[in-house]
């Protein structure tokens, strides 16, 4: 005969996937109705031009005036989508939903870096955009996202001679690699049956590129203060926690290596017994959901900020309302670092 079963103290995961929707319309509501967004896009405007992004700059701002603006260049994509990602999470820890631990996915693990203080957000941003000019001089492709077991992935990988761009769950991967390559694999999905789809992305990363790419972004990796996370940091690179701060290195690496999503979730929770992880999706869609349901022996509840990939800005701002209104009154959920060292990397 067993006990009554023991209720695990809850902990938020904020995860930061690093996507945006740039509707005009949408971020102006969004920057009016909700300060801390926008405070944050603001913030990201202004600190865009003290780097000499004046035209990233001008972009946000008119974005957030509501004025049609037409994001071209990845630097000011970048910079919206980071700045986004920080004025959502602080728009939840203003509501009293503060994390426990965090996790990010490309554009979302500098995000990630600064709510856990290993970045400033001035350093965050000069990261993004050392990034985003190598990516758009050095990776030009295409990149494919499949629903599919790893058999068949591996054998897509083999065959077309692409490398893996994500693996977000033991189903769901993501490919990268040249425009042929990556028809040849969407066609070898399809007749077997796989869901998949071309994705629509900037540039293709998590490739290999060569200097002169990564040379200012090397120097700049060289001199950054180590710092130890205030909150516990999982990466989505290595899949293993950040516990002793940042690598050198590992902001060269972030865009060469694929996403290892699913690695760092099960890491989460496979060092935390204690606790029920609650993950808190910050970019549009419900993906993270979808990611952890297809992780075998792992029970996590999702709620996305963005769950709507389309509607209306009131729909937007509705969700919204209701994803804080859901988390809000969860006053068991502890943000604090109690329990910390339980995520610990090797020593």
């Amino acid at each position: 005969m067993t006990g009554p079963e023991v209720s695990r103290p809850k902990r938020y995961c904020f995860v930061f996937t690093g996507a945006a929707d740039f509707h005009d319309e949408r971020l102006a509501a969004l920057a009016w109705s909700v300060p801390a967004i926008g405070d944050s896009l603001r913030r990201g405007a202004d600190l865009l031009e003290g780097l000499g992004r004046s035209t990233a700059a001008d972009g946000i701002r008119r974005a957030v005036a509501g004025r049609r603006t037409d994001f071209r260049e990845l630097d000011g994509i970048w910079g919206l989508r980071l700045f986004l990602d920080l004025g959502f999470s602080r728009h939840l820890q203003e509501s009293g939903v503060t994390p426990g631990a965090v996790i990010g996915t490309c554009v979302g693990e500098l995000a990630a870096a600064v709510l856990a203080e290993l970045l400033t957000e001035d350093e965050a941003l000069h990261i993004a955009l050392l990034q985003a000019d190598a990516l758009v001089t050095g990776a030009d492709g295409a990149m494919v996202a499949a629903v599919a077991d790893r058999g068949q992935y591996l054998r897509v990988l083999a065959e077309t001679g692409l490398r893996p761009a994500a693996e977000n769950s033991d189903r769901h991967f993501a490919l990268t690699g040249s425009h042929q390559a990556v028809r040849q694999a969407q066609s070898m999905f399809e007749r077997s049956g796989d869901v998949c789809r071309l994705l629509d992305v900037e540039v293709a990363g998590h490739r290999s590129i060569e200097p002169p790419h990564w040379a200012e972004l090397r120097e700049l990796a060289e001199v950054l203060p180590e710092r130890r996370p205030t909150i516990p940091v999982v990466s989505s690179v290595t899949g293993e926690p950040l516990t002793s701060g940042v690598p050198k290195g590992h902001w060269v690496r972030h865009l060469q290596q694929p996403i290892l999503f699913a690695a760092a979730a099960r890491r989460l929770i496979d060092e935390t017994p204690d606790y029920s992880w609650h993950f808190v999706q910050f970019g549009p869609g419900r993906s993270v959901s979808r990611f952890l349901e297809a992780l075998p022996d792992v029970e996590a509840a999702c709620t996305a900020t963005q769950p709507l990939a389309t509607g209306t800005v009131e729909e937007q701002l509705e969700a919204l309302r209701r994803a804080v209104a859901e988390l809000a009154p969860m006053l068991s959920v502890r943000g604090d670092t109690e329990g910390t060292a339980v995520v610990r990397g090797a020593p």
